[in-house]
């Protein structure tokens, strides 16, 4: 296939340790995730948009099978009895789903088989971690057949509270499962019906640390507030009990029809998804209640239709045509309370609404010109509709200090009245492929890519503003080669875009807002391969290098507040009175960014990777695997004042098992340098705040298969 794609095994998966989308980076080249609570967002290549809002899209997309997980708090969950991972890199839209920019991500699950199988695992580690799992496969009749998976994970929290009597954050409290029918009552027809399910509840979305610890950036220090004592502990008065955890829940179902009609292959997918998010987080980070927030909620109901047609006969010529529809209905509401927002006591809440439509038909269709080149020439056509339903603000006295929510409400405002946005876009694409052997392909191809804009909540002032939509003009060049014991694959690619969306922070409420960023020019160089030198030893591994910054970008950066003239007209800072608010915190300022590096992509990105079997005859097989992964300096910020320092993360594991594989044994260890690395920093107006990364974990895992 002309197209960059990283497949990633489901044995890689195992023996890496990768459990979770976000530690896909470790094991594939270029990608970057932004994890921040129950918000998971892979960059690709540089492209990519931190905590997604209701009402706009992510420019790298995520699927679960053939399902668009339109939000990034759906797309948080584990990968339990997964067949294989692709990663496809640049703008994708003319073979299947939703147009994205940056590329897409497919977590493809096993299908039902027609014979009886099942498999489980039990596992204990660090931190009280607690995990099970169990796939079993069941035919029913001779044409049907069914597949369900479960997950459960559970652990205790490695941030630790100054406040002993308050719990640990970034624990984990996690459940998944997943179900698929089969029926196939000829070789013509194949139907197959899923349904997935997860909920996650804990304090993992409320374990924010100060990024500024010291007065007067830092306001509830300034204010007599107490801040993190080391790297993994944190200070909040929020997370009194469990009634204050965030809460995550997603489900899911999918079918899919094909109907083989000999030439063409005719194909209909319908899915539905229902994803609630509930995140209650204490956003300046410290003891002192400065900026809190205790009802932050995303609601998003998603439907898609997609209708495909794909040759499937032998010749010159060969098609891909289809036609997909998708529709969201999205809300979100926020309360926060705090000086930071209106005073003591008082809160600041907010309720939108917002709707997508879409549709657009694709196609793709490719002509062998000799046997060693073929051309293929593509297309998509997006006409969408964006949709702001409601926009409503109200304050009010909060409940108590742990509940900011309104009682009763005493003011409410509607922002701005319901409005609707048109976006059409033609994204055509051309591929020029050489085969030279069996073994070697190479190709260069020019793609134009697309995301709609939309509205940008939450919004408190009007008018609402309006995000433009982003787009993108691609060009790539690589070769793929593939032998009996080594595979091997390469690009270089260059991005021209423009209007690119990037997430900040809105200083007065503390929520993402977006603003567009007039262009940016990425370019770089990747690579991926395996070597099996033995039947008992392979060797894998990635490489790539990406240089993006922005050509024009006039946007928001924060600054400390003393250093500006309204703290010197204020009086300043002073010895001996308090400072004065204008003083406290930072400040939202306009800057020049053209230059600047974009952020969430670090320039480097490596791994290496070691397998290694040792036969013991009917004692069984031993197993080793070992996976060391690089990334650099990865900038968290459009000015790049903030910055993640680069990390090396390393994971092993060895595995018994018997001779009939039925059994095995495998003891496991992640970040086993004991890596001290941040996940996420954010500046705000109160400060900021950061996330770390998981400490050095171990455990052992027992498990069957029949």
């Amino acid at each position: 296939m002309p197209i960059t794609v990283n497949a990633i095994g489901g044995d890689i998966l195992a023996r890496a340790n990768i459990n979770m989308q976000q530690a896909l980076p470790q094991i594939a080249p270029n990608i970057s995730i932004n994890a921040f609570a129950t918000y998971v967002s892979p960059f690709i290549r540089g492209i990519g948009s931190k905590i997604v809002n209701i009402g706009l899209d992510s420019s790298s997309s995520v699927y679960l099978d053939d399902q668009y997980m339109a939000r990034a708090s759906s797309g948080l969950f584990a990968f339990s009895d997964v067949e294989r991972i692709e990663v496809l890199k640049g703008p994708q839209g003319t073979l299947y789903g939703r147009n994205a920019v940056g590329g897409a991500i497919r977590i493809i699950t096993n299908d039902p088989k027609p014979d009886f199988s099942a498999k489980g695992a039990v596992a204990y580690g660090r931190f009280d971690r607690k995990m099970a799992e169990g796939t079993v496969n069941i035919p029913l009749t001779s044409t049907l057949a069914m597949r369900v998976t479960g997950n459960l994970d559970t652990h205790d929290g490695y941030v630790k509270n100054i406040n002993p009597a308050f719990p640990a954050g970034q624990n984990r409290n996690m459940k998944v499962a997943l179900g698929k029918l089969l029926w196939k009552p000829d070789d013509r027809i194949t139907v197959l019906l899923r349904g997935d399910y997860s909920w996650k509840r804990d304090f993992a979305d409320n374990t924010f640390l100060a990024l500024d610890q010291t007065a007067p950036g830092n306001v509830g220090v300034a204010l007599g507030g107490q801040v993190q004592t080391g790297f993994y502990t944190y200070a909040s008065g929020l997370s009194r009990d469990k009634s204050y955890q965030g809460k995550s829940v997603s489900r899911g179902t999918e079918l899919r029809a094909d109907y083989d009609f000999g030439p063409v292959v005719l194909s209909s997918i319908t899915t539905y998804r229902h994803s609630d998010n509930e995140a209650k987080a204490d956003l300046d980070a410290t003891s002192f209640l400065v900026l809190d927030g205790s009802a932050t909620v995303d609601f998003s109901k998603a439907f898609t239709q997609e209708v495909q047609a794909v040759s499937s006969i032998d010749g010159p010529f060969s098609y891909t045509a289809g036609l997909f529809y998708f529709h969201e209905r999205g809300a979100y509401g926020f309360c926060i309370m705090g000086p930071g927002v209106l005073g003591v006591g008082t809160s600041l809440c907010g309720e939108q609404g917002t709707r997508t439509r879409s549709i657009a038909p694709y196609g793709e269709a490719s002509y062998a010109v000799s046997d060693a080149i073929k051309l293929t020439l593509g297309a998509r056509y997006t006409i969408e509709k964006k949709f702001l339903d409601y926009n409503v603000i109200y304050t009010g006295p909060s409940r108590t200090t742990e509940d900011v929510n309104p009682d009763p409400r005493s003011a409410s405002t509607t922002i701005e009245p319901s409005d609707t946005l048109s976006f059409k876009r033609f994204t055509p694409k051309v591929t020029l492929s050489y085969k030279a052997s069996e073994s070697f392909l190479s190709y260069a191809t020019f793609t134009k890519g697309f995301k709609s804009g939309g509205f940008n909540i939450p919004a408190i002032a009007a008018p609402v503003s309006r995000v433009k939509p982003e787009d993108l003009r691609s060009f790539e060049a690589g070769f793929k080669y593939s032998s009996s014991k080594v595979r091997f694959n390469a690009a270089a690619f260059h991005y021209k875009q423009s209007d690119l969306q990037v997430s900040t922070i809105n200083a007065a409420t503390g929520a993402t807002t977006v603003e567009n960023a007039g262009k940016a020019t990425i370019y770089g160089l990747e690579g991926d391969g395996d070597w099996a030198l033995s039947r008992r030893l392979t060797l894998g591994g990635s490489a790539g290098w990406v240089h993006g910054t922005f050509d024009q970008y006039i946007g928001t950066s924060y600054v400390l507040s003393a250093s500006l003239p309204a703290c010197a007209a204020a009086g300043g800072l002073g010895a001996s009175a308090p400072s004065p608010a204008a003083c406290l915190g930072y400040s939202a300022v306009s800057g020049n960014f053209k230059g600047k590096r974009i952020p969430n992509t670090p320039r480097f990105t490596g791994n290496a990777r070691i397998a290694y079997e040792v036969p013991l005859g009917d004692a069984g097989n031993l197993k080793f695997g070992a996976n060391a992964a690089y990334a650099s300096r990865v900038m968290q910020t459009a000015d790049n004042l903030l910055s993640l320092h680069p990390t090396w993360l390393v994971s092993a594991n060895a595995t018994w098992t018997s001779s009939q594989e039925r059994i095995f044994v495998t003891l496991f260890g992640t970040n086993l340098t004991g890596e001290h690395y941040t996940t996420d920093q954010a500046q705000s107006s109160t400060g900021g705040y950061l996330t770390v990364g998981r400490p050095r974990e171990w455990g052992v895992r027992l498990g069957f298969k029949f």
